[in-house]
């Protein structure tokens, strides 16, 4: 035994006999300093992948609302320019009637198409929208702008058999 009543097999062991555990001085309290540290950059990078995974599911649905809105106005060609000349090109109204249609079904509300551009061979739609934050308003961010644009060609039409 030493002079604190632990014998030299108790402290190399760091057990009492009596199944309590040798503490030394100041050790009091370091694992809830740790979690008290620990805790607020766990919750930070939660928030962080939460928001980020949320922006990139409505950055996603936008994409598609623009690309499916040019994919469908790329349709509407203009038949009587076509009988004259049976060359391709876009009715540039009607291109732009069925884009905006198309990126608003497809949009879910969360994106509002905010150009769209037809030219004879081409259609360009631009959308744009704000995606709402959970743990980023915590830090004074509210919501994230997002904004995906779609192309689209006409196609002229079957050049070989089994297309």
């Amino acid at each position: 035994m030493n002079g604190k009543g632990f014998t030299s097999t108790e402290l190399r062991s760091g057990h009492r006999a009596q199944g309590q555990g040798l503490r030394l001085k100041g050790d009091e309290g370091q694992v809830l300093m740790q979690v008290a540290l620990l805790l607020p950059l766990l919750l930070l990078m939660i928030g962080l992948v939460f928001d980020g995974g949320m922006m990139y599911v409505q950055y996603r649905r936008a994409e598609i609302a623009a690309l499916t809105a040019a994919q469908a106005a790329s349709h509407a060609v203009d038949v009587e320019y076509f009988h004259q000349t049976n060359q391709i090109r876009l009715d540039a109204d009607q291109a732009a009637a069925i884009a905006a249609d198309y990126a608003y079904r497809n949009s879910g509300g969360h994106v509002a198409a905010v150009g769209i551009s037809v030219r004879p061979n081409q259609v360009l739609v631009e959308v744009r929208g704000q995606v709402p934050t959970l743990f980023m308003r915590a830090f004074g961010i509210g919501s994230v702008p997002i904004r995906a644009r779609g192309v689209a060609y006409p196609a002229y039409g079957i050049e070989q058999e089994g297309q």
